[in-house]
């Protein structure tokens, strides 16, 4: 998972990393001043010079001291440092938690989200499937009864061709009747 104050962690650590070697060089230098005092001391005790010894052994004495402070403020620096980099990787590891059960809060969220999509999808499909289902069966009832009425439609046609004929024929009948109607009264005249 990314943390966006992973910069700033590394950031204090190599901030850390610097103060420590400038710590390291600080002491080192203190150090070499207090052997070369110390040197110093030793040659003018060894030569018997008692008045620059004393004066030596109070440089060396204050030397020392102001080693000692700058040491425990250098250590307590240090100490500052390390306990705000141990309280920003606790911070971080909060966050990094809260930030990895809100992500599974929205999961779970959305996966509920997403059944019930899925349960409203399907409940639709089956609808529609339901609906064309009936819509077919409508539709199949409508040319049933169309296919019924072109044949009836197709009987009364012919019926209707048939009747033509038979009055055609009556017609003709009757005509031929009345024409011999007329000429037996013409004959008979």
């Amino acid at each position: 998972m990314l943390n966006p104050s992973l910069p700033k962690h590394a950031a204090l650590e190599a901030k850390m990393k610097d103060a420590d070697k400038a710590l390291r060089d600080a002491i080192d230098a203190v150090q070499a001043n207090l052997d070369k005092a110390i040197d110093d001391l030793n040659k003018a005790i060894a030569a018997g010079d008692k008045v620059g010894s004393d004066k030596l052994t109070e440089a060396v004495a204050s030397l020392n001291k102001a080693y000692k402070a700058a040491d425990d403020l250098l250590k307590s620096d240090i100490k500052s440092l390390s306990d705000r980099l141990d309280e920003l990787e606790k911070a971080m590891n909060k966050a990094d938690e809260a930030l990895g059960k809100s992500i599974t809060e929205v999961r779970e969220s959305l996966e509920k989200e997403i059944e019930k999509l899925r349960a409203e999808l399907k409940a639709t499909a089956d609808r529609m499937e339901a609906l064309n289902r009936e819509y077919t069966e409508k539709l199949n009832a409508v040319t049933s009864v169309n296919s019924t009425q072109q044949d009836d439609l197709s009987t009364l046609r012919t019926v209707a061709a048939v009747s033509l004929c038979v009055a055609a024929a009556s017609m003709l009948g009757n005509v031929v009747l009345f024409t011999m109607h007329i000429k037996g009264k013409k004959a008979a005249a």
